[in-house]
């Protein structure tokens, strides 16, 4: 509790500090796309060798809360829904089990996970007329609302697909980092519209090692997240 209260207060007291020498505050929403990635230790390839990750194409979308400060600098929180996740495929799959040589066709595991996400960003504007471009920095903090993977294979002639939830082997929480760039396009004093691009690290494990029945642990391989992000919003000023 201690450890989830803690960097509670702390936000809330920026929060503070930043509202009261804020010079405006604008509220909007926005939507786009992430180039999602996930990272293994130990790699899956060395695990069942000819397998390899490729990116997802998935979806986000939240809201904006906007502070502009003195100067060219921005305090910006976007709550935000995101999808994350990754495809682990390859062809020709072998692997023994119990002695018995087991051949896998075409097998590809595509693994979806949904985060309620809030980074907190610090923005660095350059102030022009109508355009304003910017560049951002800050962290990450994402709560798990689900983890699922499916299964698609080929066996002695069998297409076979199955939906497995993962949620029980996921850690409820991820931290990581963003930084990124974009533009705000005001077509008046009140309404502007921003793209923006960014990488998203995650820097915290998404696996959660597990206990069996007899007390043993079992140690599920390290997971981190990755993504390349592109979204498009619009922003109104109060």
């Amino acid at each position: 509790m201690k450890k989830t209260f803690f960097p509670l207060v702390v936000f809330l007291f920026f929060i503070h500090t930043f509202y009261i020498n804020a010079q405006s505050i604008k509220l909007g929403v926005r939507g786009g796309l992430n180039i999602a990635n996930l990272s293994f230790d130990p790699e899956v390839s060395t695990v069942l060798p000819g397998m390899a990750n490729s990116n997802r194409i998935l979806f986000l979308a939240g809201g904006i809360f906007q502070l502009d400060l003195a100067g060219p600098v921005s305090f910006v929180v976007e709550p935000t829904y995101i999808q994350k996740g990754v495809n682990v495929e390859g062809n020709n799959i072998s692997f023994d089990i119990s002695g018995q040589q087991i051949q896998l066709n075409n097998l590809k595991i595509s693994y979806k996970l949904e985060y309620l996400e809030i980074p907190i960003l610090l923005r660095v504007n350059i102030p022009l007329p109508m355009v304003k471009p910017y560049a951002e920095v800050g962290p990450t903090i994402g709560l798990n609302l689900s983890s699922s993977y499916t299964m698609e294979l080929n066996y002695a002639g069998q297409s076979m697909s199955e939906d497995f939830d993962n949620k029980n082997n996921t850690s409820s929480t991820e931290f990581g980092l963003a930084f990124g760039a974009g533009v705000e396009y005001s077509i008046n004093p009140l309404v502007s519209f921003v793209f923006d691009g960014r990488y998203s690290l995650g820097l915290s494990d998404l696996s959660k090692d597990q206990t069996t029945a007899d007390q043993q642990q079992v140690q599920n391989p390290k997971i981190k997240s990755s993504g390349i992000q592109f979204t498009l919003g619009v922003l109104f000023g109060l």
